[in-house]
């Protein structure tokens, strides 16, 4: 093609350019009809001809993920062909195969092809944009990416990967190293995988987003109304991520019998770390009302950041009815020290007086000037300070030994799931404030004598303390 012809093409093609949806409707009909779930994948590459983009999308497996972006890799070819695109994943022939699918798309796009560069691992337009498909730990050098799109497609094989630090390290080294090292001004980063662990490239860009702002895309299989990840065991209104394409409920369901492990990780994009082990779901029972007597008792596990990767403060009402222990209600957030304080006396106004208040206590001087401070803020009400000693697992053990005989009920509600994600995971997830707040809730529960009562808060003199804690 000479250059008069070059210009004539790139002007036809910029004439009557096409939304991705006519151009899906016109070059491959049968996936004319975009479904719901896969619309975020197709606007992130709308949005990356006009701006840089930087997106993770986390996936159940078999839903379209790699087709969908083959499809638009193909369509920024059509309309943006002299920017440069990658495309790279966990292996070669994988990344050859989908290579060669883009390329048969772009063909069937009408974009004209260069005969110099033709080879499938890098071909180009005439106007040297294209594609250059490679894997992890392959070459990236020699040119970068103008204006285009690096998809990062799961570059993470599998499970026993997934569970070497050295290979995860390896991903992550690669992916922040080489294949970021391509981007020029105007390019765009999506990482998209299906979640096999915590600690993969999409959690380690969660605690880390190297400067960037970073859009997160998250689509569970089983989903609540608001779109996050639910429990069609545990809660009564969640829906299928894509029934239309044959994962309605009871497919799902099946699935799940396979692995519990593997359904949060894979399918519900809430990946724990394999044998927590101290706690299992199915010693949850569930109740729709809470029930009446017994004693209650609002226990928290402070912190005071809003950082979205830091601890959390969590306060749950729990109530020892005999030998069952009910949590009612769990309030959590990443909260500032003000924050901390507005929720702990809103919560302790909507429990009523009659519903003692227990707070952990840290250890020396710093311990107790919160603890004055905490007194102060909550005057009026029955409040009690624990000095936790001991470990976490030593601590939460009570707890796990009453559910596992069955004595362990939720009241259905909307933090139902969360909680049972961090009990999944214990002792090795990420986060352990809410098994924290349940330990101190059941010791609580157990101690007869409330202590002392002075200054508007009271501190336990029973020395003969259970599971830990030193009260």
């Amino acid at each position: 093609m000479n250059a008069a012809a070059e210009l004539a093409a790139l002007e036809a093609m910029q004439d009557s350019v096409e939304t991705i949806d006519e151009f899906l409707a016109r070059v491959v009909p049968k996936f004319s009809v975009i479904p719901a779930h896969l619309r975020p994948v197709f606007d992130l590459f709308e949005l990356s001809r006009y701006q840089e983009v930087y997106a993770t999308i986390a996936m159940p497996p078999r839903h379209g993920k790699t087709t969908s972006i083959a499809l638009a890799l193909a369509y920024r070819i059509l309309y943006d062909p002299a920017c440069l695109n990658f495309y790279a994943t966990y292996g070669d022939n994988l990344s050859v195969a989908t290579s060669r699918k883009i390329r048969k798309l772009a063909r069937l796009a009408g974009v004209p092809l260069s005969r110099e560069v033709a080879n499938v691992h890098e071909w180009e337009t005439p106007w040297e944009g294209g594609l250059k498909a490679t894997s992890v730990g392959g070459d990236v050098t020699g040119r970068g990416c103008n204006s285009g799109v690096i998809v990062a497609d799961d570059i993470v094989k599998g499970r026993k990967q997934a569970e070497s630090k050295n290979v995860r390290d390896d991903a992550w080294d690669w992916l922040r190293d080489d294949l970021m090292s391509r981007l020029e001004p105007g390019a765009s980063l999506i990482v998209n995988a299906t979640r096999w662990h915590e600690d993969d490239p999409i959690g380690r860009l969660k605690e880390d987003p190297l400067g960037l702002p970073w859009i997160h895309i998250e689509l569970p299989a089983v989903r609540l109304a608001d779109g996050t990840a639910g429990d069609e065991r545990v809660d009564q209104d969640v829906s299928a991520l894509w029934p239309e394409g044959g994962y309605d409920l009871s497919r799902l369901s099946r699935i799940r019998e396979r692995s519990e492990h593997g359904w949060w990780s894979l399918y519900q994009q809430r990946p724990y770390p394999r044998g927590g082990g101290t706690f299992k779901r199915k010693w949850v029972n569930f109740l729709d009302e809470a029930p009446t007597g017994g004693r209650r008792v609002r226990r928290w596990d402070l912190a005071a950041s809003t950082e979205r990767d830091s601890a959390w403060t969590v306060g749950g009402l729990c109530q020892l009815v005999g030998k069952r222990l009910v949590v009612h209600d769990v309030r959590r957030g990443q909260w500032s020290p003000h924050e901390v304080d507005e929720k702990l006396l809103e919560t302790a106004r909507a429990d009523g007086k009659g519903v003692p208040i227990y707070l952990p206590q840290d250890p020396g001087q710093a311990g107790k000037a919160q603890k004055a401070h905490l007194g102060a803020l909550l005057a009026g009400y029955e409040v009690h300070f624990d000095r936790e000693t001991g470990s976490k697992e030593l601590r939460f053990d009570p707890v796990a030994s009453q559910a596992e005989a069955g004595n362990f009920f939720l009241v259905r509600a909307g933090w139902n799931g969360p909680l049972l994600d961090e009990l999944d995971s214990f002792p090795r997830g990420k986060f352990k404030d809410q098994a924290d707040m349940l330990s101190g809730a059941y010791h609580a529960l157990l101690v007869a004598d409330p202590g002392d009562t002075h200054g508007g808060y009271s501190s336990s003199n029973d020395e003969s303390t259970p599971s830990g804690y030193d009260a």
